[in-house]
């Protein structure tokens, strides 16, 4: 089915525009191409401009509310560290070594070992976003603190003695 944009009179397939409820169509009256357009212009016209008056503004907000922005910070947190242990525990969340299932035990892993090096590459307190950020990459995996801290400071936990 083709749609006409009302922005650059072209003529495009009904995919190419964004669903609108309010529309008689069920449709955007421009296609998503336009929309992009107006967005980044708007984005360096308008935005950009008055950046410094938003932050001054959301310093001021986030001062008067700490309380409030601290609960915020620490449920989109909790809510990011679940899904990024979720999904490296392929839904089933747990302690790849030992088994351990409480969550505030777990942690995540790199396998390889280089979790000093890559923490200094990507900044502090930031990992769960990058990971996301960087469409779960592999390398990584969940074990408990213990399992963990074991792997790291001796070079293998000593569940794995156990299991070999």
């Amino acid at each position: 089915m083709l749609k006409k944009c009302t922005k650059c009179k072209q003529e495009q397939d009904i995919s190419e525009f964004y669903t609108l409820k309010s529309a008689k169509s069920g449709y955007n009256s421009w296609c998503k191409n336009c929309h992009r357009i107006i967005k980044k212009k708007y984005y360096y016209e308008v935005i950009k401009k008055n950046f410094d008056k938003y932050r001054r503004y959301r310093t001021e907000w986030r001062n008067k509310n700490r309380n409030h922005a601290n609960e915020m910070h620490k449920k989109s947190y909790e809510k990011l560290r679940y899904e990024v242990l979720n999904y490296y525990c392929n839904g089933n969340i747990k302690c790849n070594c030992c088994g351990e299932t409480e969550y505030k035990f777990l942690a995540l892993d790199h396998i390889n070992g280089d979790g000093n090096k890559h923490r200094k590459i990507i900044g502090r307190g930031g990992l769960y976003q990058w990971i996301r950020n960087n469409n779960y990459p592999k390398g990584f995996q969940v074990l408990c603190h213990n399992c963990n801290f074991a792997k790291g400071h001796y070079g293998e936990c000593p569940h794995s003695e156990k299991k070999g």
